[in-house]
């Protein structure tokens, strides 16, 4: 029936939060029945005293649909930065073979010593965060912001990203947004550039704002997960890079363009990207 649709959205839904909740703790849990198990959260604290195995499974749950998607869509935009800036890419790629050597696989203390491939990470996700408006905060009091009347119980997004929603901003404000604003990385912030991040191509590179910080949200409600999805999306990309040539697909030019997904999580629409193996010593 016309308008219905929504029914279908709602029940589609539903089927995946009851898969997202269920599903996966069930393979652990008969696993640890048959001592299989790998370690795992799971693994290690069901059945034990002080939680019980249903605030165990619900937890993880939301663990895997807070992060999931977010790490994910972070990984592919940087991907996604890498097909289409491919002289970023091999420069990346001579920094690990010069510091780290060929063949190796690089670790979090190597990845630290990485000056260009951090630079080329920050602006990445600077450049395309993967949650653009944050987490929603709501007013605990009435409150005036530049000639802005905020009543109490008012429900606040941060644009951090580029977002296609509606924001309002004070009158006579330049147009962006906190990781695009001109104010702060110049008229270039709209455009890919690691530069900003390198100290011998920025010399106010100490006046820039924390940006490995910022997509993860404000306050008390900063995602609890931010060290742990930082430190696997760096060990996801630095692993493909020191592995493959990410490439735009055969026949498509480098400096393609691709719509972007605007919504709660940002991420290119249908993008598609191939994966070339280096030549190795082996």
């Amino acid at each position: 029936m016309p308008g219905a649709g929504f029914k279908r959205t709602a029940a589609r839904g539903s089927f995946l939060v009851n898969t997202i909740r269920h599903w996966a703790y069930s393979m652990v849990e008969a696993a640890v029945a048959d001592g299989t198990a790998d370690d795992s959260i799971i693994s290690k604290q069901i059945n034990q005293p002080g939680i019980s195995n249903t605030n165990l499974r619900d937890a993880v749950a939301v663990m895997y649909g807070a992060g999931v998607d977010t790490t994910v869509s972070a990984i592919i935009n940087f991907l996604y930065a890498m097909a289409r800036h491919p002289e970023w890419q091999e420069r990346t790629r001579k920094e690990m073979e010069v510091i780290l050597g060929h063949d190796h696989m690089p670790t979090m203390e190597d990845i630290s010593r990485l000056e260009i491939f951090n630079a080329v990470w920050k602006e990445s996700f600077r450049w395309n965060p993967p949650v653009p408006l944050g987490i929603p905060h709501v007013s605990s009091k009435e409150d005036t912001w530049k000639g802005y009347y905020i009543p109490k119980g008012t429900i606040l997004h941060c644009n951090i990203g580029q977002s296609l929603f509606f924001v309002v901003r004070p009158p006579d404000s330049p147009p962006g947004w906190i990781l695009r604003d001109p104010r702060i990385w110049g008229n270039d912030g709209h455009q890919f550039n690691p530069n900003r991040f390198l100290a011998g191509k920025n010399p106010t590179i100490g006046q820039l704002p924390d940006v490995s910080s910022i997509p993860f949200g404000f306050g008390r409600r900063i995602c609890p997960g931010r060290y742990l999805a930082e430190r696997l999306a760096l060990q996801f990309s630095a692993a493909i890079l020191s592995t493959y040539n990410v490439l735009p697909p055969k026949g498509e030019p480098t400096q393609f363009d691709t719509v972007f997904q605007d919504s709660v999580v940002r991420r290119p629409a249908n993008f598609q990207c191939r994966f070339e193996p280096l030549r190795t010593s082996n």
